[in-house]
């Protein structure tokens, strides 16, 4: 994406929104477990940045490369937008070294309702605090609405509900808070979870209404935690011990 003349100071937020009926997933270039498929005819939201004050933003969709060409250098991500319309094969790799994340889904088997883009987990330049690899979520705009966020409220100009939050690559233990947020409630849905099996052995979550510790490893727990709602916010942590 570009504006007429020099885009400097950017004119476009490298995030974008896609209503799937009942939650927003979010997606952006930099966080490596949150590629996405931009269809044909799909609309999304965008933050339009002060920068793009008096100038005519847009879309550019650049020819895809041969898969005979050498390899192209690093391109600004706004040229990239073509990678969100293919098939992302390569968003299925595992992160190397000491990054690791763990994905959450929440699904309502009845309804068909579901969030599975919120990301939590540690990486190489992430900060205790917000950072470009932290996604925002939107508030739905509508109901029914069936999402889980990881809320920030502390962040200052940046608080607010979050779909991914990493920390820095440290192995040190850490603690996220999530709140799974229903309209209407009085159904049940499936919290579950995936990422490497050596992370989830040391993960735990905890359901702060129940208070109930779920070990996401247990064989018991394989095909989630089914929760019923009672009312439009549940509360869980997700706590890591360490290496």
């Amino acid at each position: 994406m570009a504006a007429s003349g020099n885009a400097s100071p950017p004119v476009l937020g490298n995030q974008i929104w896609i209503w799937n009926g009942t939650s927003d997933d979010t997606w952006s270039d930099t966080s490596v477990p949150t590629p996405g498929n931009l269809q044909y005819f799909k609309s999304f939201w965008v933050n339009v940045l002060r920068g793009a004050a008096g100038k005519t933003v847009e879309l550019l969709i650049p020819a895809e490369p041969s898969s005979h060409a050498q390899a192209a250098p690093r391109r600004p991500w706004y040229q990239g937008v073509l990678d969100w319309v293919m098939p992302p094969a390569a968003a299925a790799t595992p992160p190397t070294g000491p990054d690791w994340y763990v994905r959450l889904t929440v699904d309502n088997p009845a309804t068909g309702w579901y969030d599975h883009n919120t990301v939590l987990g540690q990486r190489q330049g992430a900060r205790g605090g917000f950072d470009p690899t932290d996604l925002i979520e939107m508030a739905p705009f509508a109901s029914p609405y069936l999402t889980l966020v990881l809320p920030h409220p502390e962040w200052g100009a940046k608080a607010g509900d979050y779909a991914s939050d990493f920390r820095p690559a440290d192995g040190q233990p850490a603690t996220w808070t999530l709140e799974l947020r229903a309209d209407p409630v009085g159904s049940q849905v499936v919290l579950h979870w995936a990422g490497d099996p050596a992370i989830l052995q040391r993960s735990e979550l905890i359901d702060s209404q129940t208070r109930r510790t779920i070990v996401p490893t247990d064989p018991n727990d394989r095909d989630g935690d089914p929760v019923t709602l009672t009312g439009t916010t549940r509360r869980f942590v997700w706590r890591y011990l360490g290496r």
